[in-house]
C-alpha cells in the first residue's frame, strides 16, 4: 500500500504523516506552493518533516492558478485575532476549493507514478475544520474520492483522513504518541520576521490546542 500525503508543515499534516509511515509500506510526500503567505517556512517545515520521517518530497508551484482566481489567496487577506471567518461565514483561511485542486492533482501524480498498487491520499482535514472549511467535511472528502475513482482505470486510490473525527487537543496528544517533531511545524498565518504573531486565527488554535492536550508547545 502506498501512502501519498499532502504535507503543509502544520501540525495536521505531519501528524497524518506519522500515521501514514506506521500504516503503508511505501510513503511519499507532496507540498504545493499556492500562493499562501508563510510558503517559505512552509516548505522548510516539509522537508525537515520529510527527513525526518524518511520520506521523498514532491515540490509543486501551483501559484499561478491560484492566481487566477483567488486574489493573491492568503497574501491579502486580513487574520486578526477578533476575524476568524469573513462575511461569506468562511474562515479567513479559506482558500477557494483549495483541497479539491490539490486532492485531485495529488491523485492524478500517483495515478501516473505507480501502476497496480493501492493507494491512500492522505489528508489533515480535522474535526474542529469542518464548520469554517467545507472543503474538509467528510462529505467533501467522500465525493471527491468517488469523482478520483471514477477518473481512473484501476480504482485504486482513496482518500483517507485519520484525523476527521479528532479535535485539534486529540490530534496534538496523538501527535505526542506518535513522537512527531511539532517543533517541525508551523500554525501562523502572518509571520513576523519568522516568529508566530500569537494572535491570527490559526495561532490561538495552536496554543489552546496544546493548552487542552496538556503538551508543550516548542514553537509558541
Amino acid at each position: 500500500m502506498i501512502g501519498v500525503v499532502l504535507l503543509s508543515g502544520g501540525i495536521d499534516s505531519a501528524v497524518s504523516l506519522a500515521l501514514a509511515k506506521d500504516q503503508c509500506e511505501e510513503v511519499i510526500g507532496v507540498h504545493f506552493d499556492y500562493g499562501q503567505s508563510t510558503h517559505e517556512e512552509e516548505l522548510d517545515n516539509s522537508r525537515e518533516l520529510s527527513d525526518y520521517f524518511g520520506i521523498d518530497l514532491l515540490e509543486l508551484n501551483v501559484r499561478q492558478v491560484f492566481n487566477n482566481f483567488c486574489s493573491g489567496t492568503m497574501e491579502q487577506k486580513d487574520y486578526g485575532s477578533n476575524k476568524a471567518s469573513d462575511s461569506h461565514g468562511q474562515s479567513t483561511g479559506y482558500v477557494h476549493m483549495r483541497n479539491l485542486l490539490l486532492l485531485s492533482t495529488t491523485g492524478a501524480i500517483a495515478d501516473s507514478k505507480y501502476s497496480n498498487e493501492e493507494i491512500y491520499l492522505y489528508i489533515g482535514a480535522q474535526l474542529d475544520d469542518e464548520e469554517l472549511y467545507p472543503d474538509c467535511r467528510p462529505g467533501f472528502l467522500q465525493s471527491t474520492e468517488e469523482a478520483i475513482d471514477q477518473s481512473t482505470l484501476r480504482n485504486n486510490i482513496k482518500i483517507k483522513a485519520p484525523l476527521i473525527d479528532k479535535s485539534k487537543a486529540e490530534v496534538i496528544k496523538l501527535g505526542d504518541r506518535l513522537g512527531v517533531p511539532f517543533e517541525k511545524t508551523i500554525s501562523c498565518y502572518k509571520l513576523v520576521d519568522g516568529t508566530p504573531c500569537k494572535e491570527c486565527p490559526a495561532c490561538v488554535e495552536r496554543e489552546k490546542g496544546f493548552k487542552e492536550a496538556g503538551v508543550t508547545d516548542p514553537v509558541l
